[in-house]
Protein backbone atom coordinates (compact mmCIF):
# COMPACT_ATOMS: atom_id res chain seq x y z
CA UNK A 1 0.00 0.00 0.00
CA UNK A 2 1.05 3.47 -0.83
CA UNK A 3 1.97 6.22 1.62
CA UNK A 4 -1.30 7.87 1.80
CA UNK A 5 -2.88 10.98 4.36
CA UNK A 6 -5.94 9.23 3.43
CA UNK A 7 -5.85 7.22 7.13
CA UNK A 8 -4.02 9.65 8.88
CA UNK A 9 -6.24 11.20 12.41
CA UNK A 10 -4.50 14.50 13.59
CA UNK A 11 -2.94 12.05 16.29
CA UNK A 12 -0.69 10.76 13.69
CA UNK A 13 0.15 14.14 12.19
CA UNK A 14 1.07 15.00 15.77
CA UNK A 15 3.44 11.67 15.77
CA UNK A 16 4.72 13.27 12.34
CA UNK A 17 5.46 16.54 13.99
CA UNK A 18 7.71 15.01 17.19
CA UNK A 19 9.30 12.50 14.99
CA UNK A 20 10.10 15.42 12.63
CA UNK A 21 11.61 17.34 15.98
CA UNK A 22 13.03 14.32 17.29
CA UNK A 23 15.13 13.18 13.74
CA UNK A 24 16.10 17.18 13.97
CA UNK A 25 17.86 17.18 17.06
CA UNK A 26 19.48 14.38 16.83
CA UNK A 27 21.25 15.00 13.75
CA UNK A 28 22.07 18.86 14.75
CA UNK A 29 22.70 18.86 18.16
CA UNK A 30 25.19 15.72 19.45
CA UNK A 31 28.21 17.49 18.52
CA UNK A 32 27.68 20.58 20.25
CA UNK A 33 26.19 19.08 23.17
CA UNK A 34 29.33 16.90 23.11
CA UNK A 35 31.66 19.40 23.12
CA UNK A 36 29.91 21.62 25.63
CA UNK A 37 30.07 18.65 27.95
CA UNK A 38 33.76 18.45 26.93
CA UNK A 39 34.35 21.45 28.19
CA UNK A 40 32.29 22.02 31.17
CA UNK A 41 33.87 19.32 32.54
CA UNK A 42 37.73 20.83 31.94
CA UNK A 43 39.26 21.40 35.44
CA UNK A 44 40.33 25.01 36.45
CA UNK A 45 37.93 26.59 34.34
CA UNK A 46 39.31 26.58 31.03
CA UNK A 47 37.00 26.19 28.97
CA UNK A 48 33.76 28.82 28.03
CA UNK A 49 30.40 29.00 26.28
CA UNK A 50 29.37 31.98 24.82
CA UNK A 51 25.67 32.62 23.80
CA UNK A 52 24.85 35.08 21.83
CA UNK A 53 20.90 36.01 20.94
CA UNK A 54 19.93 39.10 18.93
CA UNK A 55 18.81 40.84 15.91
CA UNK A 56 20.93 38.74 13.66
CA UNK A 57 19.65 35.35 15.51
CA UNK A 58 21.64 33.30 17.49
CA UNK A 59 25.11 32.52 17.62
CA UNK A 60 27.18 30.38 20.22
CA UNK A 61 31.10 30.26 20.62
CA UNK A 62 32.83 27.09 22.61
CA UNK A 63 36.33 28.05 23.70
CA UNK A 64 39.24 26.32 25.55
CA UNK A 65 41.45 28.24 27.10
CA UNK A 66 40.57 31.48 24.75
CA UNK A 67 40.36 29.42 21.74
CA UNK A 68 37.39 28.76 19.67
CA UNK A 69 36.80 25.03 19.63
CA UNK A 70 33.22 25.41 17.97
CA UNK A 71 31.06 28.25 16.47
CA UNK A 72 27.39 28.13 15.22
CA UNK A 73 24.75 30.84 14.44
CA UNK A 74 21.59 30.86 12.98
CA UNK A 75 19.21 33.72 12.16
CA UNK A 76 16.12 34.01 13.74
CA UNK A 77 14.32 33.22 10.41
CA UNK A 78 16.24 29.91 9.58
CA UNK A 79 15.47 28.84 13.16
CA UNK A 80 11.57 29.25 12.44
CA UNK A 81 11.81 27.20 9.01
CA UNK A 82 13.61 24.51 10.61
CA UNK A 83 11.34 24.28 13.09
CA UNK A 84 7.92 25.21 11.78
CA UNK A 85 8.36 24.38 8.18
CA UNK A 86 8.49 20.92 7.89
CA UNK A 87 5.07 20.32 10.68
CA UNK A 88 3.26 23.20 8.54
CA UNK A 89 3.49 21.18 4.98
CA UNK A 90 2.72 18.08 7.13
CA UNK A 91 -0.24 19.49 8.22
CA UNK A 92 -0.70 20.98 5.05
CA UNK A 93 -0.98 17.97 2.87
CA UNK A 94 -2.62 16.20 5.37
CA UNK A 95 -5.36 18.66 5.67
CA UNK A 96 -5.72 18.78 1.66
CA UNK A 97 -6.18 15.42 1.36
CA UNK A 98 -8.36 14.56 4.34
CA UNK A 99 -10.73 17.09 2.43
CA UNK A 100 -10.10 15.38 -0.73
CA UNK A 101 -11.16 12.47 1.18
CA UNK A 102 -14.57 13.79 2.01
CA UNK A 103 -15.36 15.57 -1.64
CA UNK A 104 -14.94 12.09 -3.45
CA UNK A 105 -17.78 10.29 -1.95
CA UNK A 106 -19.86 13.32 -2.93
CA UNK A 107 -18.58 13.53 -6.55
CA UNK A 108 -18.90 9.58 -7.46
CA UNK A 109 -22.85 10.17 -6.60
CA UNK A 110 -23.81 12.88 -8.82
Amino acid sequence: MAFSFRNWRLRHVVLAWVAYWVTLALVVLPKPIAIARRLTRLPDGHGSISVDVGSAGFRIVMSQDGAPVWSGSLSLTMLALWLAGPPLLIWAAWFLRRGQARRAPMAERV
